[in-house]
Order: C-alpha cells, then sequence, then structure tokens
C-alpha cells in the first residue's frame, strides 16, 4: 500500500524535468559546525549561535517549535557548548542538507557537562547557509569516543526542477501525506509500519538512550520498550531537488503494561526511493514539558 500511494501521489502533480548542473558540497556544512563550535569557546555559545540563525530559524524544544533567537537569549550567559557532526548530507540542489552528531553541555565552566545528540537542517540563502531547524535530546555519556563519521554527498546533480509556488507546496504536500500515512499506520501495527518506513541505515535519537544505528538496534530498542507509539505530523520541509526531506510534529508513547501516556514532539528525516516511497533517515524526540501550575 505504501508503494501505491506513493506512487500516485507523484503522478497526479506532473512534473517538467530539468536537469540543474548546482552540485553541493557537504564539508561546507561539515566545516561551517566545526567553525561555529569553536567559536562558542572563543565568544560563548549566544553569540555564535546569532551568525548561524535568521528570522526563520526554528528549534524544537519542550515547549513545541520555538523562534531560535528567543532561544539563544535564555541561554546561562556562560553556558558551553561543543558539538560535533559525525553524519551529515546534502541535497542534490546544494540548498538544504542535515547535519547530527554528539554535543555536551555546561551551564557554566563549574557545572557538571551534560552529554546529548543533536539534529540540525540547513538552508543555503543564496551564498549562506543558515540554521532551519534544530533538536537535541540529553542522554548518558557515549560509550564510543570515535564514532564512524559518515559524509555524503548526492550521486548525481539531475533533479526536477519547479517553476512555480504551487507546485512546490504540493512536493511538501507530499512528504506530510507520507508521514500521515506511516502515523495512519502505526496507529494499527507499529511493528509494520516501522517495517515498511523505516531505512535500513535509521537513527534514532530518543532521551536518555544514546544514538542508535541501524534497522535491527532501533528495533530491539522500541520492543523492549513494550510501548505502541502514536505520532500526528504538524509540518514540513523539503529540499528544492525534492529528494530529502522533514517532517515535524506531535508523538505519544503509551506502556503496554500500564497504560501510561507520555508526550513528545518529533523531528524525521526522509529520503525519497526509486519507487517513489519515502524512507525515514532519523527519527529524533524531544519529550513534552509538563503543562506549569
Amino acid at each position: 500500500m505504501k508503494y501505491l500511494i506513493n506512487a500516485f501521489l507523484f503522478f497526479i502533480f506532473p512534473l517538467r524535468v530539468v536537469f540543474s548542473q548546482t552540485a553541493g558540497d557537504v564539508s561546507q556544512l561539515v566545516s561551517l559546525e566545526n567553525y561555529l563550535s569553536a567559536q562558542t569557546k572563543q565568544k560563548g555559545a549566544g553569540e555564535a549561535f546569532k551568525k548561524a540563525i535568521d528570522g526563520n530559524s526554528r528549534i524544537l524544544q519542550p515547549q513545541g517549535m520555538t523562534d531560535a533567537s528567543e532561544f539563544i537569549k535564555s541561554l546561562p550567559p556562560h553556558a558551553v557548548f561543543s558539538w560535533e557532526p559525525v553524519y551529515a548530507r546534502i541535497a542534490k540542489s546544494g540548498d538544504w542538507g542535515f547535519t547530527s552528531g554528539p554535543f555536551t553541555f555546561q551551564e557554566d565552566e563549574n557545572t557538571s557537562m551534560k552529554y546529548g545528540s543533536y539534529l540540525s537542517l540547513w538552508k543555503k540563502d543564496k551564498k549562506t547557509w543558515k540554521l532551519a531547524y534544530t533538536a537535541a535530546v540529553f542522554h548518558e555519556k557515549p560509550k564510543n569516543t570515535e564514532p564512524r563519521l559518515v559524509f555524503l554527498n548526492p550521486k548525481n546533480n539531475k533533479f526536477l526542477h519547479q517553476k512555480s509556488q504551487s507546485r512546490l507546496q504540493q512536493r511538501k504536500d507530499i512528504i506530510l501525506s507520507s508521514d500521515q500515512l506511516y502515523s495512519t499506520i502505526l496507529k494499527a501495527d507499529n511493528t509494520i509500519a516501522r517495517k515498511e518506513f523505516l531505512s535500513d541505515d535509521i537513527r534514532l535519537l530518543f532521551p536518555g538512550k544514546g544514538p542508535l544505528t541501524g534497522r535491527k538496534a532501533v528495533n530491539n530498542f522500541w520492543s523492549k520498550q513494550e510501548i505502541k507509539l502514536s505520532s500526528k505530523p504538524v509540518d514540513a520541509d523539503r529540499a528544492y531537488s525534492g529528494e530529502l526531506s522533514m517532517t515535524w510534529g506531535e508523538a505519544s508513547i503509551t506502556s503496554n503494561k500500564t497504560g501510561a501516556v507520555k508526550d513528545y514532539n518529533y523531528i524525521r528525516i526522509w529520503e525519497i526511493q526509486p519507487e517513489f516511497n519515502w524512507d525515514i533517515l532519523i527519527e529524533l524526540f524531544v519529550p513534552v514539558a509538563p503543562p506549569s501550575l
């Protein structure tokens, strides 16, 4: 069913093929993040982040998707950040890419160090990369101190060039429909949904747990939790070349034993496959903050 629906969504929106000669370079994103991480040590986290964001930058927090500039203002004045991209990809159009890796955080140099993993989506405005979306989870100190680096450029620079805003909106609607289909199947059966939608190289970033890579490791994690996941997409973003995209939304995890429910916000990174179906490359879950009294 997944393949039929995605193929249908693809063909009901006819496309005109224009082969672009624009090629991206993932090393630009990796170098940018390493530079920003180094700048936080010299100028502080707030000043370093200001160079990477604009008025459209968003961060997924326990309160939901919020303005990144407001988050920066809320940082402790002497916060110490350090991070390293270990997984990064860039779209064929060279205007859209994502990075992920470990980070450490201290409120100041005298407080205990916290560990976590982050996911960032970057978009290029003319010649400048800006942070579009970012999110992070805290977990125990990673056991593997030298993670495998995976930095991927597109295999080629050919893509379907869109001319109108209506076409671009239709392409965004397609990925939202794919996330909604995934959510619908999750409601019926989590195991079937993951079998149909998770990439073989899926990465899961979950609070309290170090990053998991690969379908087997991720499926083992979920099965041990004895829970049922449900989700609802809210919005999406998609590379101009179309093969990579992002969705974010709301999720709930229900315990099969007690019936207790925990709420989360999520981000998913997707990649289109040759059969026009979408596979999830990364899932990140941020626990929702309890309502204030």
